[in-house]
């Protein structure tokens, strides 16, 4: 990307394809699929919409992610969100994952990242939609 070109904002487009409260939005020309989760992330509802993802995903090519969770909420309990995590981490073909989070530092981010090293994805957490970019557009 040049820097006469603007960069889109990072939040789903109209034709996104959407599960409760999770959106797909595939990305080519800029070589990213974004997913943003939004709403309350039950064990069911997180199972639920982690399954629809990984079939959107699983069905292209490209292998970098903009994991948008700034607007997810979750349960309190961190130990069964790292196994979660984890066992989430481990289905995903190995990629680069920008995750956009409100607090890249918390207890549950940070679950959420040593899951994803664990498994093998080039990962950044940050609050800052131009340190996404960069991320993902530096191949």
């Amino acid at each position: 990307m040049t820097a006469s070109r603007p960069r889109r904002p990072l939040i789903p487009r109209a034709h996104a394809a959407e599960y409760q409260g999770a959106y797909v939005d595939i990305d080519p020309d800029n070589g990213f699929v974004l997913m943003r989760l939004t709403q309350f992330r039950s064990d069911v509802r997180a199972r639920d919409a982690f399954d629809f993802c990984m079939e959107m995903y699983e069905e292209q090519a490209l292998r970098t992610i903009v994991l948008d969770m700034r607007d997810a909420r979750w349960p309190l309990q961190t130990a069964g969100l790292a196994a979660r995590f984890r066992e989430h981490a481990a289905r995903v073909p190995r990629s680069r994952v920008a995750v956009l989070c409100s607090e890249p530092g918390s207890e549950i981010m940070t679950a959420h990242r040593e899951a994803n090293i664990e498994a093998g994805h080039e990962v950044l957490y940050t609050d800052d939609e131009d340190a996404a970019w960069v991320f993902i557009l530096r191949r």
